[in-house]
């Protein structure tokens, strides 16, 4: 019988579904991508909207795209669990070969945390 179906609480499932799921994409070491498609919301909000972004965190894969279209405008963010921009940039400059007119935009966000092969942290000064 699956995990799923078990008598479970909810909420224990999910964690339990979610940390295996990151230990399985963690494992192949690969990347993901999230495409939603063409987004509309219908004739009497569209004229309100001027763009659209999606935002994602690369919780489980070290690089993730996410990517939406609307207004005739493709949308991808980025988002990776290292330092460097070169491989994003890389990406956008072959897109850019491909697809006159695209642009690349550094929003800038950066969050850096630190893991201690000992287990610990270092005291606080």
């Amino acid at each position: 019988m699956p995990f799923t179906g078990k008598p479970l609480p909810a909420g224990f499932k999910t964690k339990v579904v979610v940390r295996d799921g990151r230990k399985t994409d963690t494992a192949s070491y690969t990347y993901g991508i999230s495409y939603a498609g063409k987004v509309r919301f219908g004739e009497e909000i569209d004229p309100y909207v001027t763009s659209l972004t999606a935002c994602a965190g690369s919780y489980s894969y070290p690089f993730w795209i996410l990517a939406c279209e609307f207004g005739g405008i493709l949308r991808m963010v980025f988002t990776q669990a290292y330092e460097s921009d070169t491989l994003v940039r890389n990406i956008c400059q072959e897109i850019a070969s491909e697809i006159p007119g695209t642009t690349f935009s550094d929003w800038g966000h950066h969050e850096f945390d630190e893991f201690y092969l000992s287990g610990g942290r270092p005291p606080l000064l």
